[in-house]
Formats: C-alpha cells, structure tokens, sequence
C-alpha cells in the first residue's frame, strides 16, 4: 500500500452545489519543517519522522517567510469555512420555514414565513452569490465574500514569500464584512425567528432550530 500527499491541507468547509472562480479550493501548502507520518492498523501504530525542505533555489526566502505564509492561508481558509458554516445553516434554516408555511393552514403564517426567508436570502446573498448557475456564471456575477477570500488565498500562496501588508489589510476588511453579515444573522435567529415560532406553535407546528 502506498500513500502519497500532496502536502496540501484540507480545504475549506463545501456545500453541494457550490460555485466558485479563480479561487483556491485546497488548503494551504504545508511549510518546510519536521512532520509525523502515523500508521494505525490491527491495534498497533506506528510513526515516522519526514522532513519537508524549503526549494534550494529561494535563497532570498527564509523559513521563517514561507511560514508566516502558511499562517495566513490557514487563517484564510478557517475564515472561509466560516462563511460556508454560515450559508449552509442559512440553507437549512430556509428550508425548515417552507417546510412550515407548506404544512401551515393560516395565510399568517406563510406571510411571516416568507419576511423571514427573504431576509435570510438577503444575508446569503451577501456571503455567497446565490445566482450561479455554471463556473462560467461566477465569472459574470460580482465576487461575493466567499468567494473572495478564497482568491485571497490564492494570491497569498501564489508567490514563495512572506504575505505582503496588503494582504493582510483585504484580509481585515473581508473578515470585518463577514463579521457584520455574521451578527446580522445572530439578531434575526434571536428576534425573527423567535417571533416566527412563536407564531407557528400557536397553529400546532414545530419550531425551527437555528443550526
């Protein structure tokens, strides 16, 4: 049996369905350093000691560097899970509220089921461009906050160098306008949702859960 890694992370956390461009869709290369391989079969494991080594070309690149890169893909990466943890409860929760105002009898309900939706469309919509059909559409669409954090990390490990001050400044302001549409989410879950119900277990439904 033979294993081979590509000395790439994990990638981010995906949903079905999801389209991107010009992004990077693994995670980041793991730096020069000692790592451990660890074997566990039978009840019985075994570890071993490798060693990944800078490129003898980058003489003008440190360790240090290349590690500082690492650091700030990683926290990209995290960032962008993050906001795809976000859409996909954003999903669910949407469709636990059709599921609601299908099984509803009273036109309030499904009037209140369908406020709520489109506001948590409207949040959606501004993590992840919600209209791409195809890769081609996302080329077409503005770059939504998803999206550009994973070109981010592309950028960011597409030279052998430590990040630039740039970097981290776009870095900054994604994760500032993550952090707004993040918090606007948390008020409707304690505001509108609470009142959504409130209103559905007086007509005998369950309550949605806010994943």
């Amino acid at each position: 049996h033979r294993l081979v890694w590509n000395l790439q992370y994990p990638g981010f956390k995906s949903f079905p369905g999801i389209l991107l461009w010009d992004m990077a869709l693994e995670g980041p290369s793991a730096p020069p350093g000692r790592y451990q391989a660890r074997l566990t079969a039978g009840g019985k494991t075994e570890s071993r000691w490798f060693e990944i080594k800078p490129d003898p070309r980058l003489t003008d690149v440190s360790v240090a560097d290349l590690r500082q890169r690492f650091d700030m893909a990683l926290r990209i990466r995290d960032k962008t899970s993050v906001a795809t943890a976000a859409v996909i409860s954003i999903r669910a929760l949407k469709q636990q509220v059709a599921d609601r105002a299908k099984k509803a009898d009273r036109g309030a309900v499904r009037t209140a089921a369908a406020a709520l939706r489109a506001t948590l469309s409207d949040i959606e919509g501004a993590i992840y461009e919600v209209d791409n059909r195809t890769v081609e559409d996302a080329k077409n669409h503005p770059l939504k906050l998803v999206n550009k954090l994973g070109y981010l990390q592309k950028v960011v490990e597409s030279a052998e160098a430590k990040p630039t001050d740039q970097a981290q400044t776009v870095f900054d302001l994604l994760s500032a306008q993550l952090t707004e549409q993040l918090d606007r989410l948390a008020r409707v879950s304690r505001t509108e949702v609470v009142k959504f119900n409130s209103l559905i277990r007086r007509n005998g439904l369950e309550p949605v859960q806010v994943e």
